[in-house]
């Protein structure tokens, strides 16, 4: 755990870095705390920088981005899933696509 600690730190430098450098643009609460939760959990699972502060259109964000898709085809498919969880499995119905599911 303490070693997760500097990660922690030097990604929280490069979002105070950010917010310094847009501080004349509004800027969204959820949409940082997403970059930074990116951030640290590419760094400290995947031993990957995400750079989800200096490039917007990082494929880990994006990935991310449709892994918690909200639509209501996801919502029918977890509704299914917890109804039928043996038919789900059976017919390999999973709870991201596969694209998703390759990437991570």
């Amino acid at each position: 755990m303490k070693s997760l600690f500097s990660i922690v730190e030097d990604v929280g430098t490069r979002m105070t870095k950010y917010i310094r450098q847009n501080k004349n643009t509004p800027l969204e609460s959820k949409e940082l705390a997403a970059k930074f939760t990116t951030d640290v959990v590419s760094s400290c699972i995947f031993d990957t920088d995400a750079q989800s502060f200096t490039n917007e259109k990082s494929e880990i964000r994006e990935q991310g981005r449709k892994m918690f898709d909200s639509s209501f085809l996801f919502v029918i498919v977890m509704i299914f899933m917890s109804l039928f969880p043996k038919l789900a499995k059976l017919l390999k119905i999973g709870m991201v696509s596969k694209s998703v599911e390759k990437f991570f």
